[in-house]
């Protein structure tokens, strides 16, 4: 239950300003303290959902995990 709350606020900081999730077609999946980020551009997700995920974690003394932290492309999936 703890980890779940330390994520509440994800999605704001995920989404950024309504404009921005409509250009990049931003969206987010969470299920407890797990989540998934997607957007149509790779160099977003990079340069600017992770970056701001990273920063919300750190200020609540968490980081993301380097091993399953990745970027793919959707059609290649994903495993959790």
């Amino acid at each position: 239950m703890i980890s779940n709350l330390v994520v509440d606020g994800l999605e704001a900081v995920v989404h950024g300003s309504p404009g921005h999730r409509r250009v990049h077609n931003i969206n987010d999946v969470r299920w407890a303290d797990d989540f998934l980020v997607t957007a149509t551009s790779r160099q977003e997700l990079g340069e600017g959902v992770l970056p701001r995920i990273a920063a919300f974690l750190a200020e609540r003394g968490v980081r993301l995990s380097t091993e399953k932290t990745v970027i793919t492309p959707r059609a290649q999936g994903c495993d959790f």
